[in-house]
Parts: C-alpha cells; structure tokens; sequence
C-alpha cells in the first residue's frame, strides 16, 4: 500500500477479486488499500481461497479452474471446452457444443493446461474432484495471455483441440500393444469426439 493511502475495509475484499476475474495477486490488492492482515484473515476465511502463494481467490470458482492454477497455469484446450470456469458468450457457446457432442462424457482423465514457456515445476498429476488428473500442458506464452486469468480464450481453445486430436491420431497409429492409451479412452475415440465439434466451432464466432 502506498504511504498515506487510506486502508480498505475487508468488507470489500470479494467484490474487489471478483471485479479482478475471481482471482487477484497480493500486490494488486495491496495497491487497492488493503492490509497484509486482512489479505492473511480473508484467505483462511470460507468464502476465499490461496490458489498459489501471493494469490487470492473467491471459494466458488470451478474446480477445474482452481486445479489449473495448482498445476502453474491456466485452463485451456478441450478441459476450458467443456468446463464453466469461462463464462464469456463465446466460451460458453462452445462449451454447450460441447456438450450436445456428448464431449463431457467422454473427457479423459486429464486437466488441459497453458502455461509461458517460461514456466517451470509444472506436476504431472493435481488433485481434482477426488481424484487425480494427468496434467497436459500447453506451452505457449500467447496462448496463455489470450484470455483471462481462468483460461485461454475460446478461440485458443478451439485452435488447441484440433492440434491435440491431430497429435493423439498419430500417437494412436503408432502406438503398440502395452503402451498406455490416454486415460479411460483411446486416442481415436477422444479425436473423433473433437472433429465432430469442429464444424460447429467453425461457424461460431469466437471474438
């Protein structure tokens, strides 16, 4: 907080994170008047939650998107596709494409991630929704910055699961027998489900 600024009332602390995207950085919310005190007494509290050290965000949130942060990055790919963590018209368009495609049902048991290629320590598995989800990461510093602090933008997304069901085509063509298939589902089976979404995703508007 700059010297002389006058101190914010917590009481202001989830409308403030809110008005940031949900989650917001110490800093920035130090710069808007609160204390370190309040910041450590509205992190322990129910209606909040650390999603990384020196970052804040409101308890609510999506699951995936919070687990996206716990892995050091953003929710991206087919995992922002089919999840609510984006509620912008053009994610939330595609995410009911999604969905009419049976793609929630078909999700492997992996978390898509973006992170800048300058990213480090990323794990290879984060705990969600009690269980453990392999992380795929995306390592692209414009994909990352494309949308907002709780994923890619939908456009990104689109863009990153056709690329990803092109990869899992050719790792199932060559994949021999013993070797691990992605998650519960085949390579094929989960490309299928993103190409079948693509004509879809082709006429919506993504800006």
């Amino acid at each position: 907080m700059h010297r002389g600024a006058m101190t914010r009332s917590p009481i202001h602390l989830d409308t403030d994170i809110r008005s940031l995207g949900g989650i917001a950085s110490a800093a920035e919310l130090l710069d808007l008047g609160y204390t370190r005190d309040a910041l450590r007494l509205w992190g322990d509290g129910h209606r909040s939650r650390r999603v990384r050290r020196g970052w804040y965000a409101v308890r609510d949130l999506p699951e995936e998107v919070v687990a996206a942060w716990d892995a050091g990055g953003v929710l991206a790919c087919v995992s922002l596709l089919a999840s609510a963590g984006d509620t912008s018209p053009a994610t939330t368009s595609a995410s009911a494409i999604a969905a009419r495609a049976g793609m929630l049902s078909r999700l492997p048991d992996e978390l898509q991630i973006c992170v800048p290629r300058t990213a480090s320590r990323i794990p290879r598995t984060v705990p969600l929704r009690g269980r453990d989800a392999r992380v795929v990461v995306h390592w692209s510093t414009a994909d990352h910055n494309s949308g907002t602090r709780r994923g890619v933008d939908a456009a990104t997304a689109v863009r990153q699961a056709r690329r990803c069901a092109r990869r899992r085509e050719q790792h199932e063509g060559g994949q021999r027998p013993g070797r691990p298939s992605f998650g519960n589902h085949s390579a094929a089976s989960t490309a299928a489900w993103v190409r079948r979404c693509m004509p879809s995703f082709a006429r919506m508007p993504l800006t």
